[in-house]
């Protein structure tokens, strides 16, 4: 039960189970923004998250290109959902 979320709906206790969609990993008492993020449709945990921004913007200085999030975001996104299969 540590591991659940439980809040009420109408009156009805919901359980909320998440995994990291990049390390397939059960997100312990998972707290949005906190312990994991959501990507479009991507639950991703805090390790993978801050591993997967690290090495996308260490890839594109590799390259000579400076890394700005709001122009690369269509490559990010990319790149987190070639993680994700």
């Amino acid at each position: 039960m540590a591991d659940d979320i439980i809040f009420t709906l109408r009156g009805i206790k919901v359980m909320q189970y998440i995994s990291c969609d990049i390390c397939k990993k059960m997100i312990n008492s998972p707290a949005h923004g906190r312990n994991y993020f959501t990507v479009r449709d991507k639950h991703i945990c805090k390790k993978c998250k801050h591993a997967a921004d690290r090495e996308i913007q260490d890839k594109f200085e590799a390259e000579g290109e400076s890394y700005n999030f709001i122009e690369k975001k269509d490559q990010y996104w990319a790149e987190i959902t070639e993680r994700c299969e």
